[in-house]
């Protein structure tokens, strides 16, 4: 017999639209779908590349939203987010937050 541990999927979050754009910071937000609150942690990424390939920056929290900086100043930046399951198993595919454009650095 196998006693391994197994848990049921999450279910996926509802995309909103991203805040607080600036020069190097951008806030991801999302609801949680039919996920139970305060319990279900989230694993939003940010990344340079449409594949999310390269360099990619990555947050997990139980909030709905998720601030990402240290960004490069008018760059697009993609966007996603998954729920994890009690195995830490993301929802597959990522629910995509669209594309945000940094702001550009202003010139002293």
């Amino acid at each position: 017999m196998d006693f391994s541990p197994t848990a049921t999927g999450a279910h996926n979050p509802t995309p909103a639209a991203f805040s607080g754009i600036g020069v190097s910071s951008v806030t991801l937000n999302w609801g949680p779908g039919a996920n139970a609150l305060l319990t279900t942690y989230y694993q939003s990424r940010v990344s340079s590349s449409t594949d999310f390939s390269g360099t990619t920056l990555s947050s997990v929290t139980v909030a709905l939203s998720a601030t990402f900086t240290g960004l490069l100043s008018n760059t697009s930046y993609y966007l996603n987010v998954s729920a994890l399951n009690l195995t830490s198993v993301p929802t597959d595919p990522p629910v995509s937050l669209g594309t945000a454009l940094t702001l550009p650095a202003t010139a002293y």
